[in-house]
């Protein structure tokens, strides 16, 4: 009698220790078949183009991917960087490019050339678009702290103190704006033959890309609050998101603010993005938002979708970090669609295609038929 009381008091306490282990957390997910995943995307109206995986040695990992042009960019915290076409998705190259300490940033294409522009926190590199060959490079006499823009002959880029126009062959500065104090580490908006820049502490400046020469400048966003999401541009004017959850328009022409916007709650350090006359604002850990670009009213919010990923006719298709897809309107934020693809999409701004990779580097494009 006694082993039996205690044999049941044994699996009580086991079961007890289950219920209590389960209400900590969830067994993860079952892992799909990459068939399983095609057929999850076409239930949504996606069908897969093109798949591959990225050759990662080892414990490397990728840290960043883009679209660029006609190419897929990744970085890998070795300080790798590899091309991928857009259209196939076929590796072109895969080069290391120094210091793993140093960040490599978004690579420029150099227009009417075979090269591309990279750059990293404290090195420059003209790499053949082709073959990957390193045709030049260059210490730089700065630290630089942004994504490079190329306008012209020059590469516009931040660092602490700093906002320059350097020339490509890396042989010179070609203008400056001081922030004396101050730093930049958000890419600029490009608007025509002019650039919005903003520093940290929400200064800032619109001059023009090929002389430097601003058409206004020191404008603010009060204090304490910083920048470190990426500006947006339009006709109209410059969108600026604060990290305490304030967005910001001001006029293009004469830099009057238009408007701002609190949302309350939330911390704004991603990159904004224009469509028609729609702003849309992710918020980290919460969701994203879509403003009226006019007048900084809330259209819709999304909860849980924070990464923009491809605009197309009337809808956007957005993800969160767990691997969903959705299709809203960017009418009303209604959900069109929704799967989970396995992976987070990927902002394209080029054509179409919508891009997803997962976190062990599965790149896939799809074409969206609804």
């Amino acid at each position: 009698m006694f082993s039996l009381r205690r044999s049941l008091t044994g699996v009580l306490s086991l079961t007890i220790l289950l219920a209590a282990m389960g209400g900590c957390s969830s067994p993860p997910p079952p892992a799909r078949s990459h068939a399983e995943i095609v057929l999850e995307a076409e239930k949504v109206g996606l069908r897969e183009l093109w798949h591959h995986r990225m050759p990662l040695i080892g414990n490397d990992q990728w840290v960043k991917v883009w679209r660029v042009g006609d190419s897929i960019y990744a970085t890998t915290k070795h300080s790798h960087l590899l091309r991928f076409t857009a259209s196939s998705g076929t590796l072109a190259w895969n080069v290391e490019l120094g210091n793993p300490e140093f960040p490599i940033y978004r690579p420029a294409d150099i227009p009417e050339s075979d090269y591309v522009l990279v750059i990293s926190k404290g090195k420059g590199f003209w790499l053949h678009k082709k073959t990957g060959d390193i045709v030049r490079q260059s210490v730089l006499s700065f630290a630089a702290t942004t994504d490079p823009v190329v306008v012209g002959n020059c590469f516009l880029v931040g660092s602490v103190e700093h906002f320059r126009a350097v020339y490509l062959d890396f042989l010179g500065q070609k203008w400056n704006t001081p922030a004396p104090g101050d730093a930049f580490a958000v890419r600029p908006a490009l608007e025509g033959e002019t650039v919005a820049i903003s520093s940290d502490a929400g200064r800032l400046w619109r001059v023009s890309a090929n002389t430097g020469e601003w058409s206004w400048k020191d404008r603010t966003i009060g204090t304490g609050s910083r920048v470190v999401g990426g500006l947006a541009a339009d006709s109209r004017a410059v969108y600026v998101p604060c990290i305490d959850g304030k967005v910001f328009a001001f006029d293009l022409h004469n830099g009057t603010n238009l408007w701002t916007r609190q949302l309350q709650g939330v911390r704004l350090d991603r990159d904004l993005s224009c469509a028609r006359s729609d702003l849309l604002v992710p918020a980290t850990g919460q969701g994203l938002y879509n403003l009226n670009a006019a007048r900084g009213d809330v259209k819709w919010f999304v909860p849980g979708m924070t990464e923009i990923g491809t605009m197309i006719r009337g809808r956007v298709w957005v993800s969160d970090n767990d691997g969903n897809l959705k299709s809203i309107s960017l009418d009303t934020g209604e959900v069109l669609a929704g799967a989970n693809l396995g992976g987070t999409i990927i902002t394209n701004n080029v054509d179409q295609l919508v891009i997803t990779v997962s976190p062990t580097g599965e790149l896939t494009a799809y074409s969206a038929s609804r």
